[in-house]
């Protein structure tokens, strides 16, 4: 038998501020069986975690209001174990 750990979703939440490039990753998500919430700026990010955990969060780098950077700093000072696994799109 499973653990309750193995059977939970994985918590993912989508910081993209493209309503196509959500789409788009939404879909692909999906293909995998996998469920994000979306968040369309850094304060929404930060907002989200006030209310939820997440175990990963795919962070778009160029946002308005709060880009991806300053809000994976801000994350990152309010959660000092780094549990949140933070997945940032530029890839260069």
């Amino acid at each position: 038998m499973l653990s309750n750990e193995l059977c939970s979703p994985m918590r993912i939440l989508l910081a993209e501020d493209d309503p196509c490039s959500q789409e788009l990753m939404l879909r692909m998500l999906k293909n995998m069986g996998l469920h994000a919430d979306v968040a369309n700026n850094g304060l929404e990010v930060l907002r989200n975690l006030e209310t939820r955990s997440y175990d990963v969060i795919l962070m778009d780098i160029q946002m308005p209001k709060m880009d991806g950077l300053e809000a994976t700093r801000a994350i990152r000072r309010r959660c000092h174990d780094r549990s949140i696994k933070i997945i940032d799109e530029d890839y260069r």
